[in-house]
């Protein structure tokens, strides 16, 4: 900081970690064999860290409290399992990112003039938002963190909040994502004092 005398200033938590990390998204990956090689090409270019999405409507796609997926008969969670197990076994530390909110969970967002609007316009544009009921997404990032307590120690609340196909295509609004922040944090700590809660990107 160009000063040499003064008192010693506190470290920054968590800031003497290897800063190398890769961005990956294994949940649209069915196949091990190229899942294991992307975790072993991040492992041996030095990588430390793997930030991942852990998409809330391919977790709880069809109703609050169902993790099941009817298309293969088998639970959503396996997927994620997986990913978690193969992390593990190449080194790497995951940093799980949680957003993009399942349609039952925005029901009124997606009725929303502004966003029929936005689909008509570019209707392959990537739009998602929170959700209507902020405690749906806290019981979520609870569900995600108690069940890999142990496992993760980093979770990221969201995506990008400054851009509006990620808030319903509604207006972007600073106090309902404090709130949003809030609700999953507090629940993020109920399933794991320990875990760590990351700002999004």
């Amino acid at each position: 900081r160009g000063v040499t005398w003064g008192a010693e200033l506190p470290r920054i938590t968590l800031a003497d970690v290897p800063p190398l990390g890769v961005n990956v998204f294994l949940d649209r990956e069915p196949d091990e064999a190229n899942m294991r090689q992307t975790l072993a090409l991040a492992h041996d270019m030095g990588a430390r860290w793997v930030k991942q999405l852990f998409p809330w409507e391919q977790i709880e796609p069809t109703a609050k409290g169902e993790f099941w997926d009817a298309r293969y008969n088998q639970s959503t969670w396996e997927h994620y399992d997986r990913i978690v197990s193969l992390c593990d076994e190449y080194g790497l530390e995951l940093i799980v990112r949680l957003d993009r909110p399942p349609d039952w969970a925005r029901q009124r967002a997606l009725a929303a003039p502004a966003l029929q609007s936005a689909r008509r316009e570019d209707p392959d544009r990537d739009i998602t938002g929170p959700p209507d009921n902020l405690d749906d997404y806290g019981d979520y990032v609870y569900a995600v963190v108690s069940r890999y307590r142990g496992h993760v120690r980093y979770v990221q609340l969201w995506n990008e909040p400054n851009l509006a196909n990620e808030w319903n295509w509604a207006p972007i609004d600073p106090q309902r994502f404090v709130e949003l922040l809030r609700v999953g944090y507090t629940r993020a700590k109920e399933a794991d004092p320990s875990v760590v809660v990351l700002f999004p990107s």
